[in-house]
Parts: structure tokens; C-alpha cells; sequence
């Protein structure tokens, strides 16, 4: 299901659901001197419909690459209506006829996954004679160039904390299982490698699963975003969801906020990146049941990402 594979996609989670991918090159014709901001006259003037700006790459898609190519099943052609267009992606504000504007585009540098899965039961095995469990996950993850040296033993804190910790750094991948959990993290995480991701993911706990007696009984994901806006500032893109009444509590220009909504088995931050300069720091988790299949919770992570990001009125600068 995770078609795309793209070399030059930057730390991102992304999944494009498709048969196959071919490129739609959009070429500069015409006017080879013009300006950017003719081309944008010139697209808010002509007879381009939202629909067209879609399927350009301006509004809503979500799979426009960084030299302009629009991704999408199908042979390679060079659309005629589109000429003299260039870079259009990379502005927001531009007022379409429909009185719609385009999302503001933002640069993700720093992303991070983590899924989480709890035992229904502790497996004491994990806490004493775990030579077994420990072969079996590294045997498994041979194929991603495991090596000894990157095998951690945790002997210190609470039982539930100690465990072992699996590295494989070229992944930029970590694998921990301790007696009541395991623990999957991914830093630059993104959808172009999210099949790779998900096989490692179930070779080690397919591992675990097999020598330990291991049953989930739980299952928890978090995605966290550093979102760098383009064009303006990273408090424009949170004011609308900071309360207005305690805005009003002082007259004196806004300096950041947070905003935090919490479900029974789902949660969402907002607030501004410590790591970033004028960035937004944005974490969405949600729980699963035992049960649930990796498939079923990629097309749901992305589902939520998706939303939050029209909630912003935010698309990713690729």
C-alpha cells in the first residue's frame, strides 16, 4: 500500500494509497522573464478553476514535489494549460475566483514517530533468562545491519522500565521490549520509507511475540511535527485555536500559546516549537485495541493528519 519511494522526500510522514506513479512536469512557456507574481495574476485573472489549481498542485494536494512534479498514477505527460506557470506552490494568500486562498506552505524539519504496544500480562521471562527473546530480535533485525554493539541491557530503574533496547542507526530506528511493553521509535520519520518502517516493526515484534508469549492488548502511536511556515508567523497559524478571552487578559503583544484537547483515546498539542525558530510543535496521539492491524492504523494516522493540517489551513513545502 505504501507506493511511494521517492529519494529526495524531506522527514516526513507521509502515505500516498495508489497502483502506480508517473510525473506531471509542469514547464515554464510563453513569458520566460515573467515574475512569480505575474504568473499569480496571471492564474487569479484566467479561466483556471479551483479544481485546476488542485490538480496543479497549488490547493489541496498533498503530493507536489520539490521541482515541481505533481505525482499520480498514469503515464508522464506535460499538461498544455499549466504552461507558463512556475512555482506557484510556494505562496499563500493567493485569492482564488471561488474566494477560497491557498493553505500557507510549511517546511517540516524535525519529525519524530513513536508506537508503543502493552502486554496484557507481564513476561517475566523479559526481566531474567532473556538470552532467548534477545537472539531472536536481533536475528530478525540482521537484515538492517543489527550489530552487537547497538544491543543496550537497561538494568536500572522500575522493573516496568528495565528491558532492552535494539538500535539500528542507519534506520535512525530504536526497538525496546521490557516485561509489560515494547517500544517502537523512528526519528525523520516519513511515509516514503513507512513500508520499510512497518517491516521492521513486525519482524521484531513477530520476534518477541513468538519466544515470549507476548499478547498486545494495547496499542499506542505519537507523531510529533515541527512546522516552519513560509510566509508568516508561527503564532498566525496558532491564535485561532488560543482562547480570545485569555488573549484579552493582556494588552501586550502575544508571545506564544498552547492548546491542548485530550479524548478518551486520543490527544492533540499545539504550541510553539522550543527547537525551532517561528515553528509550530505539533504531537497527535491515539490508542488502538490489541487487535488492530498496522494497515488500519497508517490510513488512520493519516486520516488525522490530514484534518489537523486543513484545521491550520497549512500544507507541506516539499
Amino acid at each position: 500500500m505504501f507506493a511511494r519511494r521517492d529519494e529526495d522526500v524531506h522527514r516526513r510522514l507521509r502515505i500516498d494509497v495508489r497502483e502506480g506513479i508517473a510525473e506531471l512536469i509542469l514547464v515554464e512557456g510563453g513569458r520566460g522573464d515573467a515574475s512569480v507574481n505575474d504568473h499569480a495574476k496571471e492564474a487569479t485573472h484566467s479561466a483556471f478553476s479551483l479544481q485546476d489549481l488542485r490538480c496543479l498542485g497549488v490547493v489541496g494536494s498533498r503530493m507536489l514535489g520539490s521541482r515541481g512534479r505533481l505525482w499520480f498514477s498514469g503515464a508522464p505527460v506535460v499538461h498544455k494549460k499549466f504552461a507558463g506557470i512556475k512555482e506557484l506552490s510556494r505562496y499563500k494568500g493567493l485569492e482564488l475566483s471561488s474566494g477560497e486562498t491557498m493553505p500557507e506552505k510549511v517546511t517540516i524539519p524535525i519529525s519524530f514517530f513513536e508506537y508503543t504496544a502493552e502486554f496484557s500480562r507481564p513476561i517475566l521471562a523479559a526481566l531474567m533468562d532473556r538470552a532467548v527473546i534477545v537472539q531472536a530480535i536481533f536475528d530478525a533485525l540482521k537484515p538492517w545491519n543489527a550489530d552487537i554493539d547497538n544491543i543496550e541491557p537497561i538494568t536500572t530503574g522500575k522493573p516496568s522500565e528495565q528491558g532492552v533496547n535494539f538500535k539500528l542507526p542507519e534506520k535512525k530506528v530504536k526497538f525496546f521490549f521490557g516485561a509489560g511493553s515494547c517500544r517502537f521509535t523512528k526519528d525523520d520519520a516519513d511515509w516514503a520509507a513507512a513500508e520499510e518502517m512497518i517491516t521492521i516493526l513486525t519482524s521484531a515484534l513477530g520476534a518477541l511475540k513468538s519466544t515470549s508469549g507476548a499478547e498486545i492488548s494495547l496499542q499506542k502511536t505519537a507523531i510529533v511535527l515541527h512546522l516552519q511556515p513560509r510566509n508568516v508567523t508561527f503564532l498566525e497559524i496558532l491564535k485561532p485555536f488560543l482562547s480570545p478571552a485569555i488573549q484579552a487578559l493582556d494588552g501586550s503583544a502575544l508571545k506564544t500559546g498552547a492548546s491542548i484537547v485530550k479524548w478518551e483515546r486520543r490527544r492533540i498539542v499545539l504550541d510553539g516549537s522550543a527547537a525551532l525558530a517561528n515553528a509550530v510543535f505539533l504531537k497527535f496521539e491515539r490508542e488502538f485495541d490489541g487487535g488492530a492491524d498496522f494497515e488500519k492504523i497508517a490510513l488512520q494516522l493519516k486520516e488525522d493528519e490530514d484534518a489537523i493540517f486543513k484545521m491550520l489551513d497549512v500544507e507541506e513545502y516539499l
